[in-house]
C-alpha cells in the first residue's frame, strides 16, 4: 500500500532531478525543490524480496520480512522514517561460506539514520 498526500505531484523523473543529480539544482519540470512530500509505504511478508533487488548477490530463501517507510520533508530536504521486520529468514550471498539462518531483525530508520 503506498499513499501520499497532494501537496506536490509525484512526477516521472523526479529522482533524475534531486539537487545534486547531473548538477541541476531543481528537478527541471517546473516543481520546486521546496515543495513539501509526502510518501507513506507498507510492504507485508514481500519485503525480504526488496531487500535482495537492493543488494546485489544476496538471496532471500525463506523466511519474511514486513517494511514501513513515510518519506516527508521537501525534495531538497527530504526525511525518512520507518522499520524492518525480519522473521525467521534464511539469507545466501557470495561472500559467506554457508547461507544465514533463523535470522531474526528489527531495524529502524528515524530520521534518515538507521
Amino acid at each position: 500500500e503506498v499513499r501520499r498526500s497532494d501537496e506536490a505531484p509525484l512526477v516521472a523523473g523526479v529522482e533524475s532531478g534531486l539537487p545534486g543529480a547531473n548538477g541541476a539544482a531543481g528537478t527541471g519540470d517546473g516543481v520546486s525543490d521546496n515543495k513539501q512530500i509526502k510518501i507513506d509505504a507498507e510492504i507485508k511478508d514481500a519485503g525480504m524480496g526488496l531487500l535482495c533487488a537492493a543488494v546485489p548477490g544476496l538471496q532471500w530463501q525463506q523466511g519474511s520480512a514486513d517494511m514501513t517507510v513515510s518519506v516527508s520533508g521537501s525534495l531538497a530536504h527530504p526525511v525518512a522514517d520507518g522499520f524492518c521486520h525480519v522473521r525467521r529468514a534464511t539469507l545466501a550471498c557470495p561472500w559467506l561460506q554457508r547461507p544465514l539462518s533463523a535470522l531474526q531483525a528489527t531495524v529502524r530508520l528515524s530520521n534518515n539514520v538507521i
